[in-house]
């Protein structure tokens, strides 16, 4: 039995946890604020439960748009906050039933082996812990932008505080960054009421997507009122929304210890996880790397594995799923056609409307779509695209079919249920 020490107790350091006590390890989690994290308190948890009920409004009245009433607006915020309350509850109790140790407090690291603890109960005294293996969880925080002079700035936090939206004065906005969090965010600003402006300094927002998905998505947002401007960095009104990107956070640590840093400004790790000192590793977004929820648990094993002395496995980056939630989700995964075009690849592209199948009709899928793109040669599927209701729940499907190098002929053996949107992947 090892004693693994990990400093976060977020969506990495749960992960990590769970990892470690399945491998009857001895297990401490160190961390300072709230269980859960960003995911859980300001991220993927309060977003997606606003989001959810903007898109079933959007469904049901497209003609009203996405605005919340107040009393919708009341029921969401507090049936968020007893999301959140459950899933931290949740995640103690599993903390409890596997005998994993949760210290509240700061932590420094201050060499392999060595963490030094400051309790939050600033009555008892800091004493060293020692460890088998340091595990870094501490996470990320909002990229800061310095030329903001005179200009009122809110941060994606602020759309998660008990007083929204009457903490947002500002009644024109502009969201620096069409990514995901400044599309996600963007909306939600709207449906209380904002004036919206997105802007974003590529050519296009949502630029890890296809661009199919990207053009249909700044189409369907124009349509509910949010304007969008790329190839633009100046704010026009007089208050912005940064999203802009996250920073890794490096853990505290003594001088006795220095990291080697990436260029995202990461903590630097090898294909184990361990970081550039031997018996410290990193996990989740402290890294870097991809910042995706959905990477961690792959992170994690590797680390666990590597101190209990065992072998992991490397998650394949063309299987990550890309998704965008709001009045239709987006969902990317594999070779963007943008991709193939640059590298002048011979491959076939499947595109299909969704309006006039059974599904499109029955579930009001007026916008939506499902793109393929597979080797001209082999059949080999290399990317599949969706733009549709729920089209988060087929992700799993397309990062099956291209982890295990299925064909286009194999696709359409599948006896795909009717009416839904897979079935018109039979026609590839």
């Amino acid at each position: 039995m090892k004693h693994i020490v990990i400093i976060g107790g977020g969506a990495a350091g749960f992960n990590a946890a769970l990892a470690a006590a399945k491998e009857n390890n001895k297990v401490t989690v160190i961390e300072a604020g709230k269980l859960g994290g960003l995911c859980v308190n300001q991220g993927c948890i309060p977003t997606k439960s606003y989001l959810t009920l903007i898109e079933n409004n959007y469904d049901s009245h497209p003609e009203k748009g996405i605005e919340l009433s107040v009393s919708q607006l009341n029921r969401v915020k507090t049936e968020t906050q007893e999301m959140i309350q459950r899933l931290a509850y949740g995640q103690s109790y599993q903390f409890s039933g596997r005998g994993i140790n949760l210290i509240k407090g700061r932590a420094t690291i201050e060499g392999a082996g060595s963490v030094k603890i400051y309790p939050k109960n600033r009555e008892e005294t800091p004493y060293e812990m020692h460890a088998d293996g340091i595990i870094a969880a501490t996470g990320s925080i909002p990229k800061t932008v310095t030329e903001l002079n005179k200009i009122s700035v809110y941060s994606t936090g602020d759309l998660f505080d008990d007083s929204f939206p009457d903490n947002i004065k500002s009644e024109k906005i502009t969201v620096i960054g069409g990514g995901v969090t400044g599309i996600e965010c963007g909306i939600i600003l709207a449906a209380v009421g904002k004036k919206i402006t997105i802007i974003e300094q590529g050519d296009s927002i949502l630029g890890d997507f296809d661009e199919d998905i990207s053009q249909r998505m700044e189409y369907i947002l124009q349509g509910i009122g949010i304007a969008v401007k790329t190839g633009c960095t100046t704010p026009e009104d007089e208050a912005v929304l940064l999203c802009t990107g996250r920073t890794p956070i490096i853990p505290a640590h003594g001088p006795e210890v220095s990291f080697d840093v990436n260029e995202r400004g990461g903590i630097a790790v090898d294909i184990n996880q361990e970081t550039s000192v031997e018996g410290i590793y990193a996990v989740g977004d402290c890294t870097g790397e991809t910042m995706e929820v959905s990477t961690i648990p792959f992170q994690v094993e590797r680390a666990v594995a590597a101190i209990s002395g065992k072998g992991g496995f490397e998650v394949r980056d063309s299987c990550i799923a890309r998704c965008v939630y709001g009045p239709i989700q987006g969902v990317s995964v594999g070779s963007r056609e943008q991709d193939i075009k640059a590298a002048k690849d011979e491959h076939t592209v499947f595109f299909a409307e969704l309006y006039m199948t059974g599904a499109g009709q029955t579930g009001r899928e007026k916008d939506g779509f499902v793109k393929v793109i597979y080797e001209k040669k082999t059949g080999i599927v290399k990317g599949m695209h969706f733009l549709c209701r729920n089209g988060s729940m087929l992700a799993p499907f397309a990062q099956m079919t291209i982890n295990y190098k299925h064909t286009v002929d194999d696709v359409r053996r599948i006896p795909f249920p009717h009416p839904t949107v897979a079935e018109i992947l039979r026609e590839i």
